[in-house]
């Protein structure tokens, strides 16, 4: 199983800021996004919880009090921290938690989904803890849901146990697997964005639309060929 873990879960900034401040130096970490629940209605889920692990110290941080009608800017503490180039977080899963950071919260982070690139060799059945369980040779299990901070913590920690494992055993991670502008575009939620964003995302938008005609010629030359 798990060690023992240090966590903090906290929604105040100036306590989550000291705990960042003692990873000023870190460079990698792992991340997950925890997104509250579907209600049913016809709007994007908003992220209601980050966590973030490195070894076994883990910060949840809870941001359901900064979650407004129309979404704003996480805390500056806080976002200098995530969006930081020096650091890059890892994850099952991270490319939407990232483009929600990038569009709900205008912050952008360097991250590894291990779905989307990263070190050919993994085996990814079985999700993040068919992963734990087949590489640590333990026997986690994935509870229904993330409600509680144990499940939450361990969840962060395995994030970051595995980038760690990956990196000692298979080497150093490639700068192609981040997550590209434009990857991170296509994957933000539409109608949930900051109205007056720091970050300028024309380019990614072109490239993206790009990425789809393209795609669209490819399939429609493929359908000829049949």
């Amino acid at each position: 199983g798990a060690p023992r873990l240090e966590v903090t879960r906290t929604s105040d900034v100036d306590e989550a800021a000291a705990l960042l401040a003692q990873w000023s130096g870190a460079r990698d970490f792992g991340l997950f996004a925890k997104f509250a629940p579907d209600d049913g209605a016809f709007a994007p889920r908003r992220v209601v919880l980050l966590g973030i692990c490195r070894y076994t110290r883990v910060l949840l941080l809870d941001l359901r009090p900064f979650l407004k009608a129309s979404p704003e800017p996480l805390p500056r503490q806080i976002a200098e921290f995530l969006e930081d180039k020096r650091r890059t977080f890892y994850g099952m899963g991270l490319q939407k938690a990232a483009a929600h950071l990038a569009f709900e919260f205008d912050a952008v982070i360097r991250c590894v989904d291990f779905r989307v690139r990263a070190w050919p060799q993994l085996s990814l059945g079985g999700g993040l803890y068919g992963m734990a369980n087949r590489y640590f040779e333990t026997s986690f299990e994935r509870p229904p849901t993330l409600a509680k901070p144990s499940g939450q913590a361990v969840h962060a920690w395995l994030q970051w146990a595995l980038a760690s494992y990956f990196m000692m055993f298979f080497g150093p991670p490639s700068e192609d697997w981040i997550i590209t502008r434009a990857e991170l575009f296509g994957a933000g939620p539409m109608y949930l964005r900051v109205e007056e964003p720091k970050h300028d995302w024309s380019d990614a938008m072109e490239e993206w639309m790009l990425r789809q005609r393209d795609r669209l010629l490819q399939e429609e030359s493929d359908d000829d060929e049949v």
